[in-house]
Protein backbone atom coordinates (compact mmCIF):
# COMPACT_ATOMS: atom_id res chain seq x y z
CA UNK A 1 0.00 0.00 0.00
CA UNK A 2 3.06 2.38 0.83
CA UNK A 3 5.35 3.10 -1.61
CA UNK A 4 9.38 2.53 -1.44
CA UNK A 5 10.43 5.71 -1.60
CA UNK A 6 7.83 6.58 1.36
CA UNK A 7 8.86 3.38 3.39
CA UNK A 8 12.29 4.48 3.14
CA UNK A 9 11.51 7.86 4.48
CA UNK A 10 9.55 6.58 7.40
CA UNK A 11 12.21 4.19 8.49
CA UNK A 12 14.78 6.60 7.90
CA UNK A 13 13.00 8.77 10.72
CA UNK A 14 13.15 5.58 12.94
CA UNK A 15 9.97 4.37 12.77
CA UNK A 16 8.97 0.29 12.70
CA UNK A 17 6.67 -0.73 9.84
CA UNK A 18 4.41 -3.07 10.39
CA UNK A 19 3.91 -5.47 7.57
CA UNK A 20 0.71 -7.05 6.81
CA UNK A 21 -0.24 -10.17 4.72
CA UNK A 22 -2.56 -9.95 1.60
CA UNK A 23 -4.84 -12.18 2.95
CA UNK A 24 -5.90 -9.83 5.62
CA UNK A 25 -6.50 -6.91 3.43
CA UNK A 26 -8.63 -9.05 0.91
CA UNK A 27 -10.68 -10.03 4.25
CA UNK A 28 -11.69 -6.36 4.33
CA UNK A 29 -12.59 -6.08 0.40
CA UNK A 30 -14.52 -8.98 0.47
CA UNK A 31 -16.38 -7.81 3.96
CA UNK A 32 -17.12 -4.79 1.77
CA UNK A 33 -18.39 -6.53 -1.43
CA UNK A 34 -20.89 -8.32 1.08
CA UNK A 35 -22.20 -5.40 1.81
CA UNK A 36 -24.87 -4.10 -1.39
CA UNK A 37 -24.53 -0.34 -0.38
CA UNK A 38 -20.93 -0.62 -1.63
CA UNK A 39 -20.88 -3.13 -3.91
CA UNK A 40 -21.87 -0.84 -7.32
CA UNK A 41 -19.68 2.06 -6.41
CA UNK A 42 -16.74 -0.13 -5.05
CA UNK A 43 -16.64 -2.67 -7.74
CA UNK A 44 -18.32 -1.56 -10.65
CA UNK A 45 -20.19 -4.93 -11.08
CA UNK A 46 -17.52 -7.29 -11.08
CA UNK A 47 -17.85 -10.81 -9.34
CA UNK A 48 -16.88 -11.37 -5.79
CA UNK A 49 -13.76 -13.03 -7.26
CA UNK A 50 -12.26 -9.36 -7.82
CA UNK A 51 -11.05 -9.42 -3.98
CA UNK A 52 -8.73 -12.15 -4.89
CA UNK A 53 -7.23 -10.40 -7.69
CA UNK A 54 -6.80 -6.94 -6.27
CA UNK A 55 -3.77 -4.86 -6.17
CA UNK A 56 -3.53 -3.09 -3.02
CA UNK A 57 -1.07 -0.55 -4.57
CA UNK A 58 -2.56 2.57 -4.01
CA UNK A 59 -2.98 3.60 -8.37
CA UNK A 60 -5.18 0.32 -8.18
CA UNK A 61 -8.18 2.05 -5.30
CA UNK A 62 -10.08 4.85 -5.00
CA UNK A 63 -9.00 7.07 -2.75
CA UNK A 64 -12.04 7.30 -0.61
CA UNK A 65 -11.88 3.39 -0.30
CA UNK A 66 -8.50 3.53 0.70
CA UNK A 67 -9.06 6.03 3.46
CA UNK A 68 -12.07 3.92 4.73
CA UNK A 69 -9.70 0.70 4.46
CA UNK A 70 -6.39 2.21 6.20
CA UNK A 71 -8.47 3.24 8.73
CA UNK A 72 -9.68 -0.17 9.01
CA UNK A 73 -6.28 -1.42 9.05
CA UNK A 74 -5.08 1.00 12.33
CA UNK A 75 -6.39 -1.91 14.61
CA UNK A 76 -3.36 -4.33 13.11
CA UNK A 77 -1.94 -2.81 16.66
CA UNK A 78 -4.33 -6.07 17.84
CA UNK A 79 -1.73 -8.39 16.43
CA UNK A 80 1.24 -7.15 18.35
CA UNK A 81 0.71 -9.46 20.96
CA UNK A 82 4.79 -8.86 22.58
CA UNK A 83 3.09 -5.70 23.97
CA UNK A 84 0.64 -5.16 27.10
CA UNK A 85 -0.80 -1.97 25.90
CA UNK A 86 -0.37 -0.35 22.47
CA UNK A 87 -1.23 3.42 22.04
CA UNK A 88 -2.94 5.07 19.16
CA UNK A 89 -1.92 9.10 18.06
CA UNK A 90 -2.97 9.64 14.92
CA UNK A 91 -0.73 11.95 12.65
CA UNK A 92 -3.02 14.89 13.30
CA UNK A 93 -2.37 14.90 16.76
CA UNK A 94 -0.06 16.57 18.92
CA UNK A 95 0.57 15.20 22.84
CA UNK A 96 1.36 18.43 24.75
CA UNK A 97 2.44 16.22 27.92
CA UNK A 98 3.61 12.96 27.92
CA UNK A 99 2.97 12.14 31.01
CA UNK A 100 -0.82 12.38 29.96
CA UNK A 101 -0.21 9.22 28.06
CA UNK A 102 1.53 7.72 30.98
CA UNK A 103 -1.20 7.90 33.43
CA UNK A 104 -3.43 6.39 30.88
CA UNK A 105 -0.98 3.23 30.31
CA UNK A 106 -0.55 2.94 34.02
CA UNK A 107 -3.90 2.82 35.03
CA UNK A 108 -4.39 0.68 32.12
CA UNK A 109 -1.94 -2.18 32.86
CA UNK A 110 -3.33 -2.57 36.82
CA UNK A 111 -6.52 -2.70 35.73
CA UNK A 112 -7.02 -5.75 34.04
CA UNK A 113 -10.85 -5.49 33.40
CA UNK A 114 -10.16 -2.62 31.01
CA UNK A 115 -8.86 -3.72 27.58
CA UNK A 116 -9.96 -0.03 25.81
CA UNK A 117 -9.16 3.45 26.92
CA UNK A 118 -10.82 6.39 24.67
CA UNK A 119 -13.26 9.50 24.77
CA UNK A 120 -16.81 9.56 23.83
CA UNK A 121 -18.75 11.44 21.73
CA UNK A 122 -20.30 12.21 18.60
CA UNK A 123 -19.16 8.34 17.94
CA UNK A 124 -19.65 5.42 21.19
CA UNK A 125 -15.53 5.29 20.50
CA UNK A 126 -13.70 8.35 19.67
CA UNK A 127 -10.61 6.74 17.60
CA UNK A 128 -7.18 9.27 17.33
CA UNK A 129 -6.13 8.60 20.90
CA UNK A 130 -6.45 5.39 22.91
CA UNK A 131 -4.78 3.03 24.59
CA UNK A 132 -5.46 -0.44 23.80
CA UNK A 133 -4.97 -3.99 24.77
CA UNK A 134 -3.35 -6.64 21.92
CA UNK A 135 -3.86 -10.56 22.01
CA UNK A 136 -5.19 -13.46 19.72
CA UNK A 137 -9.07 -13.07 20.91
CA UNK A 138 -8.96 -9.53 20.18
CA UNK A 139 -7.23 -10.28 16.40
CA UNK A 140 -9.74 -12.71 16.18
CA UNK A 141 -13.05 -10.04 16.40
CA UNK A 142 -11.38 -7.64 14.51
CA UNK A 143 -10.77 -9.94 11.34
CA UNK A 144 -14.68 -11.43 11.81
CA UNK A 145 -15.62 -8.66 11.31
CA UNK A 146 -13.60 -7.24 8.48
CA UNK A 147 -14.57 -10.33 6.37
CA UNK A 148 -18.25 -9.98 7.53
CA UNK A 149 -18.46 -6.23 6.15
CA UNK A 150 -20.32 -3.48 8.02
CA UNK A 151 -24.27 -2.43 7.52
CA UNK A 152 -26.02 0.74 8.26
CA UNK A 153 -28.60 -1.33 10.73
CA UNK A 154 -27.06 -4.02 11.97
CA UNK A 155 -23.69 -2.80 12.44
CA UNK A 156 -20.66 -5.32 12.34
CA UNK A 157 -21.22 -9.06 12.24
CA UNK A 158 -22.83 -9.75 15.95
CA UNK A 159 -25.09 -9.40 17.80
CA UNK A 160 -26.13 -5.92 19.64
CA UNK A 161 -25.65 -2.09 19.28
CA UNK A 162 -23.60 0.58 21.19
CA UNK A 163 -24.65 2.77 23.55
CA UNK A 164 -23.30 6.37 23.91
CA UNK A 165 -22.84 8.83 26.34
CA UNK A 166 -22.87 12.76 26.12
CA UNK A 167 -20.93 15.23 28.25
CA UNK A 168 -23.93 15.81 30.75
CA UNK A 169 -24.04 12.45 31.71
CA UNK A 170 -26.81 11.09 29.67
CA UNK A 171 -26.79 7.78 27.96
CA UNK A 172 -28.40 6.39 25.08
CA UNK A 173 -28.39 2.63 25.25
CA UNK A 174 -29.00 0.91 22.00
CA UNK A 175 -27.88 3.82 20.23
CA UNK A 176 -27.78 3.79 16.50
CA UNK A 177 -25.04 2.46 14.02
CA UNK A 178 -25.38 5.68 11.74
CA UNK A 179 -22.29 7.48 13.37
CA UNK A 180 -19.53 8.99 12.07
CA UNK A 181 -16.39 6.34 11.43
CA UNK A 182 -19.33 3.65 11.70
CA UNK A 183 -17.40 1.68 8.68
CA UNK A 184 -14.08 2.27 9.84
CA UNK A 185 -11.84 2.62 12.84
CA UNK A 186 -14.53 4.14 14.91
CA UNK A 187 -17.48 1.53 14.31
CA UNK A 188 -14.81 -1.58 15.10
CA UNK A 189 -13.17 -0.37 17.87
CA UNK A 190 -17.07 0.27 19.35
CA UNK A 191 -17.96 -3.21 18.26
CA UNK A 192 -15.04 -4.78 19.65
CA UNK A 193 -14.52 -3.43 22.98
CA UNK A 194 -18.27 -2.01 23.46
CA UNK A 195 -20.90 -4.16 22.31
CA UNK A 196 -18.77 -7.54 21.80
CA UNK A 197 -16.17 -7.87 24.98
CA UNK A 198 -17.67 -4.33 27.19
CA UNK A 199 -14.57 -3.44 28.02
CA UNK A 200 -14.37 0.00 26.88
CA UNK A 201 -14.19 2.84 29.64
CA UNK A 202 -14.31 6.21 28.37
CA UNK A 203 -12.10 9.06 29.08
CA UNK A 204 -14.51 11.73 30.31
CA UNK A 205 -16.11 13.10 33.33
CA UNK A 206 -19.60 14.77 32.33
CA UNK A 207 -20.27 18.23 33.13
CA UNK A 208 -23.17 17.21 35.02
CA UNK A 209 -22.50 17.38 38.83
CA UNK A 210 -25.91 14.92 39.60
CA UNK A 211 -23.54 12.58 37.05
CA UNK A 212 -24.16 8.69 38.89
CA UNK A 213 -21.52 6.61 36.97
CA UNK A 214 -23.20 4.28 39.12
CA UNK A 215 -26.53 4.27 36.95
CA UNK A 216 -24.96 3.78 33.66
CA UNK A 217 -26.66 0.59 31.96
CA UNK A 218 -24.06 -0.96 29.38
CA UNK A 219 -21.12 2.52 29.19
CA UNK A 220 -18.44 2.24 31.39
CA UNK A 221 -15.98 5.52 32.56
CA UNK A 222 -13.04 5.83 34.41
CA UNK A 223 -13.21 7.03 38.05
CA UNK A 224 -13.76 10.53 38.60
CA UNK A 225 -10.52 11.17 40.70
CA UNK A 226 -8.37 9.63 38.13
CA UNK A 227 -9.52 11.84 35.45
CA UNK A 228 -9.59 15.08 37.93
CA UNK A 229 -6.05 13.82 37.85
CA UNK A 230 -5.70 13.38 34.41
CA UNK A 231 -7.49 16.57 33.37
CA UNK A 232 -5.43 18.80 35.25
CA UNK A 233 -2.49 17.75 32.22
CA UNK A 234 -1.93 19.67 29.53
CA UNK A 235 -3.49 16.69 27.00
CA UNK A 236 -3.25 17.32 23.54
CA UNK A 237 -3.85 19.44 20.43
CA UNK A 238 -6.02 17.44 17.20
CA UNK A 239 -6.37 18.65 14.14
CA UNK A 240 -9.60 17.10 12.86
CA UNK A 241 -11.13 17.55 9.56
CA UNK A 242 -9.46 17.39 5.88
CA UNK A 243 -9.21 21.06 6.19
CA UNK A 244 -7.52 21.59 9.31
CA UNK A 245 -4.23 19.88 8.89
CA UNK A 246 -1.40 22.33 10.07
CA UNK A 247 0.86 20.70 6.58
CA UNK A 248 -2.17 21.37 4.65
CA UNK A 249 -2.16 23.82 1.90
CA UNK A 250 -5.36 25.48 2.97
CA UNK A 251 -4.10 26.14 6.60
CA UNK A 252 -5.11 29.72 7.97
CA UNK A 253 -6.43 31.28 4.48
CA UNK A 254 -9.61 33.22 5.15
CA UNK A 255 -12.24 30.50 3.29
CA UNK A 256 -10.97 28.36 5.65
CA UNK A 257 -11.27 29.96 9.63
CA UNK A 258 -15.01 28.09 10.54
CA UNK A 259 -14.61 26.02 13.15
CA UNK A 260 -16.39 22.71 14.24
CA UNK A 261 -19.17 22.85 16.27
CA UNK A 262 -18.07 23.59 20.24
CA UNK A 263 -14.88 25.12 18.93
CA UNK A 264 -13.85 28.84 18.62
CA UNK A 265 -11.69 30.20 15.88
CA UNK A 266 -8.98 31.27 18.30
CA UNK A 267 -9.33 27.24 19.42
CA UNK A 268 -8.84 26.15 15.76
CA UNK A 269 -5.49 29.15 15.03
CA UNK A 270 -4.05 27.68 18.49
CA UNK A 271 -3.84 24.10 17.94
CA UNK A 272 -2.48 25.16 14.23
CA UNK A 273 0.20 27.51 15.65
CA UNK A 274 1.06 25.19 18.11
CA UNK A 275 1.59 22.18 16.05
CA UNK A 276 3.78 24.72 13.75
CA UNK A 277 5.76 27.20 16.40
CA UNK A 278 7.84 23.91 18.03
CA UNK A 279 11.82 25.33 17.30
CA UNK A 280 12.96 21.88 16.51
CA UNK A 281 10.15 21.75 13.28
CA UNK A 282 11.34 25.56 12.07
CA UNK A 283 15.22 25.34 13.01
CA UNK A 284 17.41 25.79 9.91
CA UNK A 285 19.51 22.85 8.82
CA UNK A 286 18.03 20.58 11.19
CA UNK A 287 19.56 17.00 11.03
CA UNK A 288 15.76 15.81 11.42
CA UNK A 289 14.35 13.87 8.23
CA UNK A 290 11.16 15.52 8.83
CA UNK A 291 11.98 19.00 8.88
CA UNK A 292 13.83 18.50 5.64
CA UNK A 293 11.10 17.14 3.78
CA UNK A 294 8.18 19.46 4.94
CA UNK A 295 10.51 22.64 6.30
CA UNK A 296 9.13 24.91 3.35
CA UNK A 297 5.16 23.99 4.33
CA UNK A 298 5.56 24.34 7.63
CA UNK A 299 7.30 27.62 7.52
CA UNK A 300 5.03 28.90 4.94
CA UNK A 301 1.73 27.54 7.16
CA UNK A 302 3.56 29.29 10.22
CA UNK A 303 3.95 32.54 8.66
CA UNK A 304 0.61 33.12 7.70
CA UNK A 305 -1.15 31.90 10.95
CA UNK A 306 0.82 34.17 12.27
CA UNK A 307 -1.47 36.86 10.65
CA UNK A 308 -4.39 35.67 11.43
CA UNK A 309 -3.70 35.60 15.20
CA UNK A 310 -5.15 39.14 16.56
CA UNK A 311 -8.02 38.37 14.62
CA UNK A 312 -9.15 35.90 16.96
CA UNK A 313 -6.95 35.58 19.96
CA UNK A 314 -7.50 38.86 22.55
CA UNK A 315 -4.54 37.90 24.35
CA UNK A 316 -2.04 37.70 21.79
Amino acid sequence: TIESKDLALIRTMGARTLLLPDSIKRLYCTGYYSNSKHKLWMFNGKSHEYCNKLNFNKDFIQPFVQKIFLQQLKLAALTLTQYAATVQVDIDMQIRNIDYVDMQVEYFLKHPEIELISETGIAPVSAFHYVMASGTELTSLWLKDLSGGFDEEEGWPGDGKPSILSRQGVETVDFSWKFIGNDRDQGLLTDIFQVKRNTFYARVKPNNETFDAKKLKRMKILPGDFMDELNSLPKYNHCEGKDNKPWGGEVCTKDNMIPPARVTKCDIWSRRIEFLSKYDLLKKNSNNVFVRQCMATLKTNHERCSKFAPQFCDAY
